[in-house]
């Protein structure tokens, strides 16, 4: 290998999960980027259990740039997850988090860098100018979670990408957040720092046409993300009591009504109904404080966020492994 890189100013972190195909793309398209920008930068690819033989095109690719490490986990722990470990083994002063299936355009690099430079910005955001295609169910549930999530945070996430370059200070702030649940696009929203945005339409995949997030995976981000940033979810349970209430409130005054001018219906038909709609409320609201709960037992129970099956780093003047978290 040629001369290691020392002190990098840009790290690039890319989460990687079955993108067998489209990694030698990516690095063709972000090495000529980051050289324009003329400073040392590093590349981390993180393959968070990949089964196509990623790990095997990362390994093929060690050999193409001089700054390249890499960190495989054991299974799939989730996207959050490999941001997190990227995170924890960057060495930058600033630090890029995107996709490796060009989604998020390379190309974007160079005028986030001189926005931030320009601001001052701690936080450049890729922000899409439109959703992508997809199916009905996906995109209404999409702006249902967006709307929920500013209804109950005040923060609009709508449109909003994981594409993100933020400085040392951001990254430190959220290594050193406590939660077991991180969502990255949410954090890093919430902390407050001076934030610019660039618009961007992401093009069509190269490699897999389909999304790698099964509509399960994604009812279950959500939810997780809604949980560790709100409590509109449990409030929610307020507001179904004083409406259940309220309806069996108006339906008792109905029966009486009718009892007293003789003509009240027999069976027990009302019953069974106000029985079958309150007690699926329950069940609900059992459901939502059960999640609550989860989440609370996750958070005490500490067990790492990822388990670093192997790693491997080219050109590094201060080799460093990093511990599971």
């Amino acid at each position: 290998m040629s001369q290691s890189i020392a002190n990098p100013i840009l790290s690039v972190v890319v989460p990687v999960y079955n993108e067998k195909g489209n990694l030698s793309s990516f690095l063709e398209a972000i090495s000529p980027i980051c050289a324009d920008l003329s400073m040392e930068w590093e590349l981390i690819l993180i393959d968070d259990g990949s089964s196509d033989g990623s790990w095997q095109d990362i390994l093929n690719l060690s050999d193409q740039h001089r700054g390249l490490a890499a960190i495989r986990f054991t299974r799939n722990f989730g996207k959050e997850a490999a941001i997190y470990a990227g995170l924890l083994y960057a060495r930058g002063k600033w630090v890029v988090v995107m996709d490796a299936d060009l989604q998020h355009p390379p190309d974007l690099l160079k005028e986030m860098w001189d926005l931030k430079e320009r601001t001052g910005a701690d936080v450049v955001s890729g922000v899409k100018r439109k959703r992508q295609r997809e199916t009905v169910f996906r995109g209404i549930g999409a702006r249902l979670f967006y709307w929920l999530f500013e209804r109950s945070t005040g923060i609009d996430l709508a449109l909003s990408t994981d594409f993100k370059m933020i400085s040392s200070r951001v990254r430190d702030l959220y290594l050193s957040t406590p939660e077991r649940y991180r969502f990255f696009r949410g954090m890093t929203r919430w902390f407050g720092f001076p934030e610019q945005t660039v618009s961007f339409d992401p093009p069509s995949r190269r490699h897999s046409q389909q999304s790698r997030w099964s509509n399960l995976g994604l009812f279950r981000y959500a939810m997780g993300s809604l949980v560790a940033f709100s409590s509109l979810p449990i409030r929610a349970l307020g507001w179904l009591g004083a409406a259940t209430f309220l309806f069996g409130f108006i339906l008792g005054v109905q029966t009486l009504i009718n009892k007293f001018n003789g003509q009240a219906n027999e069976g027990f038909t009302t019953v069974i109904l106000t029985v079958l709609i309150i007690g699926s409320f329950l069940m609900m609201g059992l459901s939502i404080v059960g999640g609550y709960m989860v989440e609370i037992f996750r958070q005490v129970q500490q067990r790492p966020n990822f388990i670093v099956r192997e790693e491997f780093q080219t050109g590094r003047s201060n080799p460093a492994s990093i511990t599971d978290h």
